[in-house]
């Protein structure tokens, strides 16, 4: 949504363009990026993957084919958790009224609310991807970032679901009208097929 009002309501920039732009951004860019990684790591005799693991080669931090996948997954994060910091600013700006303060606790439920709802809609648990990183193999934490990172990315479909879904009053309320009209045309039908019955049986 904040894209749709930076882009369609503050400018002038039409369908068609923005279309050919993300198609360049979200194909283009990860073929080039994919396929120039590749070609550097096979003329330089390096490894690109691991054949245990079938997945990209971490040395070390800034070293290792797997950085051709961190850094645009850094990009993307960093992005939504600036627009996150952008949307729970102007929830607090416009829950300030005019000559008065606002009430401490409404604010503070509102940005947990938009915090819950963006956070898995935005991917921000993957700053837990990068921390394990940056953490000793060796020590506990290790473990600990590991399985909170893997926990919470399993369930980040289903979470996405519910905020993006269940929590809004609009698509809660067009289901339950799909699903008002689905059961009162079965009832319907039914009605009918007894009626037809009891009609023949007369």
């Amino acid at each position: 949504m904040l894209v749709h009002q930076l882009i369609f309501v503050f400018s002038p920039l039409r369908k068609r363009v923005f279309m050919f732009l993300s198609s360049i951004v979200g194909y283009v860019f990860p073929i080039l990026m994919v396929g120039c990684s590749y070609m550097y790591y096979k003329y330089t005799n390096k490894p690109y993957y691991e054949r245990k693991t079938c997945w990209l080669v971490f040395e070390r931090l800034l070293v290792g084919s797997m950085h051709a996948f961190l850094l645009p997954v850094g990009t993307i994060v960093l992005t939504n958790i600036f627009c996150m910091i952008v949307v729970i600013v102007t929830l607090v700006k416009s829950s300030v009224p005019e000559g008065g303060k606002a009430d401490d606790k409404d604010t503070a439920k509102s940005i947990l609310k938009v915090m819950v709802i963006l956070t898995p809609v935005f991917g921000v648990t993957w700053v837990l991807g990068f921390f394990q990183l940056m953490v000793d193999p060796v020590s506990p934490m290790f473990t600990v970032v590991c399985f909170s990172f893997t926990i919470l990315n399993s369930f980040q479909g289903l979470l996405i679901l519910v905020t993006g879904c269940f929590a809004e009053q609009k698509v809660r309320e067009e289901m339950l009208k799909l699903i008002m009209a689905k059961s009162n045309g079965q009832s319907g039908s039914t009605k009918n097929l007894t009626s037809t019955t009891y009609t023949r049986d007369k």
